[in-house]
């Protein structure tokens, strides 16, 4: 499920308060016919706000036996994954794990591992005969 599949245009912004907000999370996590799951993906916006209060008094009942925490390497994400760690903390949510996403570049070329997401200046790089732009530098993870 997701709230894009209620707007008109996929191109459309969703400008919604609170209430409205937590009314849809409400709904999506009780009144869905989810059968039988193994695992129940819930993507938040970064940070702690009313959507992650929401989702813990909704799946309360559920049993949910905890979260898996996903970031990116650059230090203003991993300041939120701090925060979200000390909420889930406060709520007595388990935490499954931490997840660092887009750590690395593999050049499909030759497989190459770079660490494209440790910077902050944008750069033109060459791997393999292909030049790719990224908005971060590109170091060897090793």
């Amino acid at each position: 499920m997701s709230v894009g599949f209620l707007l008109a245009s996929p191109d459309d912004a969703v400008i919604w308060r609170g209430p409205k907000k937590n009314g849809l999370i409400k709904q999506f996590l009780r009144d869905v016919d989810w059968g039988t799951v193994d695992y129940l993906v819930i993507d938040t916006p970064p940070g702690t706000s009313d959507e992650h209060l929401s989702v813990v008094t909704y799946m309360s009942a559920a049993q949910v036996d905890g979260a898996v925490i996903v970031t990116t390497p650059q230090e203003v994400a991993l300041q939120d994954v701090r925060k979200e760690i000390s909420f889930c903390k406060k709520v007595k949510m388990p935490i499954i794990g931490v997840v660092e996403n887009m750590s690395g570049f593999v050049c499909p070329h030759c497989k190459v591992t770079s660490c494209s997401l440790s910077s902050t200046q944008p750069v033109l790089y060459f791997i393999c005969g292909v030049v790719y732009k990224t908005l971060h530098s590109v170091k060897p993870c090793f």
